[in-house]
């Protein structure tokens, strides 16, 4: 990928994660995006998500790019499962935000698509090609593990003994350091 390109589209990350601060959405970077009573009944790994409304979508830096109408436009999307009260699957759909805002999202990748509609990446791997970064600056921007803080003792199958809040703020300082990165290659 073109770094330009890189740079361009890591910079409306910024944009997007600015507007999800701004207007106080829910952010849980421990899924690219679920109802706020699953993240809630869900255990947070050692990141707690950011809640202001008991109800709707939680999202992660990358689920909330992959509902944004530019990047949707170019192939990033959010692909949602949705299940009845029962868990079984009702339908499976590329999320569009002017007919699924109502939604209770009970499972969602992140998926690019390619010219045609299929699925070419999903998951870190959307997020590397979609961006034009690697593997190393994919985690670092959208693993929930990757804010912890380092614990050369911490035994990985422990739950972490100090809890980390991580709101779209600090994935911005991340994205900046990233573009920094790009722009010295």
């Amino acid at each position: 990928m073109d770094k330009e390109v890189s740079i361009e589209r890591l910079e409306h990350l910024i944009t997007v994660l600015e507007d999800v601060a701004r207007e106080r959405k829910n952010f849980d970077m421990n899924s690219w995006a679920l109802s706020v009573e699953q993240v809630l009944e869900m255990g947070n790994g050692g990141v707690a998500p950011v809640i202001h409304e008991p109800c709707g979508t939680a999202a992660c830096a990358l689920g909330y790019a992959a509902m944004d109408p530019k990047f949707m436009g170019l192939g990033l999307r959010l692909e949602v499962a949705e299940r009845d009260e029962h868990g079984v699957l009702k339908k499976h759909f590329l999320y569009n935000p002017e007919e699924h805002a109502k939604v209770s999202i009970s499972h969602a990748d992140v998926v690019l698509l390619d010219s045609k509609g299929n699925c070419e990446e999903w998951g870190f791997a959307a997020a590397m090609d979609f961006f034009g970064i690697n593997r190393s600056n994919a985690r670092y921007l959208f693993d929930p593990e990757y804010y912890l803080p380092e614990d050369e003792d911490e035994d990985d199958d422990e739950e972490p003994v100090e809890t980390v809040t991580v709101g779209p703020e600090q994935v911005i300082a991340r994205v900046r350091e990233v573009i920094a990165e790009v722009r010295a290659k």
